[in-house]
């Protein structure tokens, strides 16, 4: 917002961000994910939140946040605190929060224009690819789940992506080309990877 209210510095999140917030004791940050809300108290963290995803993560690469949720100031429920280093991913679908100790770099290189994979399964893979590029990627293969990447890209275009995926394991794709839409706007690519 342009000004903030009395109390509190709020601000809501669709899609991902990565924070620095000053500490301000009188004045808390406080992140509404719309599923969770994200306290913070002089820190720099990564927050994401999409629409079509169930989960929504927070990764403290410095000091501390709180998650809560309901109302800061009236009936809040903590649900836990963080610790840098830490990522909380919170399922909306069982309505609890998942802490563990990550390799904070791989989740917030992004803002340096790095994709970044850790021993990802391929379906991981796949969810940040479709946010990066914005297309939709689909699996078609069991086996495909039990895959894991370890690799860092900059400046890779999607094609040189999949063309290194599919020299790593016995993968194909297909890209499916974008279609005009009734109100002449194009749909996003699809592309389809299948197990060999």
């Amino acid at each position: 917002p342009v000004i903030f209210n009395k109390h509190t510095r709020d601000v809501k999140l669709i899609g991902e961000a990565y924070f620095e917030v000053a500490e301000n004791k009188e004045h808390p940050f406080i992140v509404n994910t719309g599923k969770i809300k994200v306290e913070v108290t002089g820190t720099e963290f990564k927050a994401s939140n999409y629409p079509d995803e169930n989960l929504t993560e927070i990764v403290l690469a410095s000091g501390k946040v709180n998650l809560f949720q309901g109302e800061y100031s009236k009936n809040r429920n903590i649900l836990g605190a963080m610790v840098p280093g830490e990522k909380a991913t919170f399922y909306e679908e069982e309505g609890k929060v998942y802490f563990e100790k990550v390799e904070v770099d791989k989740y917030i290189s992004w803002k340096e224009g790095i994709l970044m994979f850790r021993d990802d399964s391929m379906p991981e893979v796949v969810r940040r690819l479709n946010r990066w590029f914005n297309v939709d990627i689909g699996l078609t293969g069991k086996a495909l789940n039990d895959y894991v990447y370890t690799a860092t890209f900059q400046d890779e275009s999607l094609i040189q992506i999949l063309d290194l995926l599919k020299m790593s394991a016995p993968i194909n794709y297909t890209i499916k080309p974008r279609e005009r839409k009734p109100d002449k706007t194009f749909s996003k690519m699809e592309i389809e990877i299948k197990q060999k």
